[in-house]
């Protein structure tokens, strides 16, 4: 392969090409193999971003794209094997951070912190540290972050009169909101407020909001038990908390004109659909992650507003990490290879430092906004956040939103056990929006599930 320059060598990634970084600045560079799933297409934007990051120049990066579903499984089967490539994986996906501590849990993933520095995660979401952390081990790198939060109509909610300049900083409370979308759907006969019904992670996903917005959670406090032990952690969304996030989500669906009553869908709707149906003008808001957002084109940015999910109330939840406004959590990390030794190993730490910092991070940010790139890299770390917000005639204006909305994240409690309690939890909610039971009994009946599941594994 002929040498090229710095530049366009560090911009020329696929999986049959190899980018240089500083191949004309050095005799000897090592290589560094990197899987992501989402860097097809995007080879030229991530090179770049690790040129301004500051990639040693001795460092050489091939990177290959690969499907999402298979490729932590690829992974693995490159550690059994004892093959050292590739080096590094980017992972991302709704459970990406608790599908890699799966595998941290299999395997003996190198501590981060030991080989790439200390520091290397300080400045990442508090949710994308702790779901990375095995025992003592950073076992992954936070790269991006997506929260849950809700897109409505801007400019129709402001012509009733409501405040929506300080809904960036600061979200209304559910009484508040609901009586928007009442006034504008009232006025515009259009539908109300918008989320999955249809597959997903949904109603599973607001429901795990409205748990939170509560103060409560599915194993009792999140920062000791979201992760486990399985088997011998209270299981607490029977309690008081768990039966009002219930009612509330059932009463979205009911007929009425009181509180949250009615505001729901009519139909079921998938997360796509529901986006769409706001920015088209069919509906006045949705709950949706804010990788969605990526969808929107140019006009209707300019009609759409984001928020963090409303709050229940204005204080903490009883519960570490719950009350104030609720948001899920989900990211993309990046993993070491354990197989992956020497000189191969240090020029993999120098890959990771550089993708840790604001640069990198911020780069691909705003480069994937102005390719009008549908999946939008929010950084995980706060700042890396760009400063221009309200004023910008892209995605950056939702930008303090989404970074606040996963300041205070929340990540599915996600283990061994998960699959088959996400199964009992979806049925529940289900059997809930049907109306086929009532708010205290299912949350008790899904309670006793959820014990038995965790006793037997």
């Amino acid at each position: 392969m002929p040498r090229i320059g710095r530049r366009e060598a560090c911009a020329v990634l696929a999986s049959s090409v190899t980018a240089t970084s500083g191949c004309l600045g050095s005799l000897t560079t090592t290589r560094v193999r990197l899987v992501w799933s989402r860097a097809a297409g995007r080879e030229a934007l991530v090179g770049d971003a690790l040129a301004d990051a500051g990639l040693p120049t001795d460092v050489e990066l091939s990177v290959g794209a690969g499907f999402m579903a298979d490729t932590r499984d690829r992974f693995e089967s490159a550690i059994d094997d004892g093959d050292s490539t590739p080096e590094l994986l980017v992972y991302g996906g709704n459970t990406a951070g608790e599908d890699l501590r799966l595998t941290a849990a299999n395997y003996e993933l190198p501590d981060l912190r030991s080989v790439a520095g200390s520091d290397i995660a300080e400045g990442a979401f508090r949710m994308g540290r702790r779901a990375m952390t095995v025992g003592d081990s950073l076992v992954g790198l936070p790269l991006f972050a997506v929260p849950s939060v809700v897109a409505y109509r801007r400019d129709w909610v402001a012509e009733e009169g409501y405040p929506v300049a300080d809904w960036d900083d600061d979200p209304p409370t559910w009484t508040t909101f609901a009586q928007a979308v009442r006034d504008v759907r009232d006025e515009r006969d259009v539908e109300g407020f918008l989320f999955e019904t249809d597959g997903g992670d949904y109603p599973t996903g607001l429901f795990h909001d409205l748990l939170a917005g509560y103060g409560g959670g599915y194993f009792g406090d999140p920062s000791q038990f979201l992760f486990g032990p399985v088997g011998d952690r209270p299981v607490t969304v029977g309690d008081a908390a768990g039966v009002a996030a219930a009612r509330h989500l059932r009463s979205l669906v009911e007929s009425g004109e009181t509180g949250v009553t009615g505001l729901g869908p009519d139909e079921s709707v998938s997360e796509r659909a529901a986006l769409e149906r706001v920015a088209t003008g069919e509906a006045v808001a949705c709950r949706t992650l804010a990788s969605r957002l990526g969808t929107l084109g140019r006009p209707a940015v300019d009609r759409i507003g984001v928020t963090r999910v409303p709050r229940v109330s204005g204080i903490e939840g009883p519960l570490p990490w719950t009350g104030g406004p609720p948001s899920s959590y989900f990211g993309q990390y990046a993993v070491l290879n354990p197989n992956a030794t020497g000189g191969t190993r240090d020029a993999a730490a120098a890959v990771l430092r550089a993708m840790a910092t604001d640069t990198f991070q911020r780069r691909l940010f705003e480069a994937a906004l102005g390719a009008g790139d549908r999946h939008v890299w929010f950084p995980a770390r706060r700042s890396a956040y760009p400063r221009t917000t309200g004023e910008a005639d892209d995605l950056r204006q939702f930008a303090r939103p989404v970074r606040d909305a996963n300041e205070s994240g929340l990540t599915l409690p996600v283990t061994r056990a998960w699959t088959e309690q996400y199964r009992a939890i979806d049925d529940t909610l289900s059997e809930l929006l049907a109306g086929d039971s009532d708010p205290d009994p299912a949350m008790a009946s899904l309670a006793e599930e959820l014990r038995r599941i965790e006793a037997s594994e």
